[in-house]
């Protein structure tokens, strides 16, 4: 394995209660989130500092030396087989792919961001965040 990939999805808005978390399931069809908050909401347990927005998250991928590339375009053409609900949902909120990527020792994935790619991405109104963490070699857990 030369790295591991997680991608996350997030709708979040910043007015309080315009989120239906059960309609956002029911419209994206990503199965069941892994998180949900309100604004308000501790970031964690052990933290004081709180959520200024609203949101709900989903688990997409977590695969070791996954293509990135194809995983995002995988997403979205989930949500172009939707239709104009997935299209209409998207366009209320402010969503984004996170996506971590660990890399252990020389390997690296593709992350060749094409126009088509990048324009998709705008008409979907959905942003991209990618984070890199680099390591020697993988720990055993």
């Amino acid at each position: 394995m030369l790295y591991e990939l997680r991608m996350r999805f997030f709708l979040s808005s910043k007015t309080p209660n315009t989120i239906d978390f059960s309609e956002i399931q029911n419209v994206l069809k990503l199965g069941s989130p892994d998180s949900t908050w309100r604004i308000g909401d501790r970031l964690d347990n052990r933290s004081k500092r709180v959520f200024s927005d609203e949101g709900i998250g989903f688990l997409i991928s977590e695969k070791p030396d996954a293509d990135p590339i194809a995983e995002i375009e995988a997403l979205l053409k989930h949500f172009d087989a939707i239709g104009v609900d997935a299209k209409n949902l998207l366009a209320k909120f402010s969503s984004q792919i996170a996506i971590v990527i660990e890399l252990y020792g020389r390997g690296s994935p593709n992350l060749h961001l094409r126009p088509e790619l990048l324009t998709s991405l705008g008409d979907h109104n959905i942003e991209i965040d990618i984070d890199l963490y680099s390591f020697a070699h993988k720990s055993k857990k």
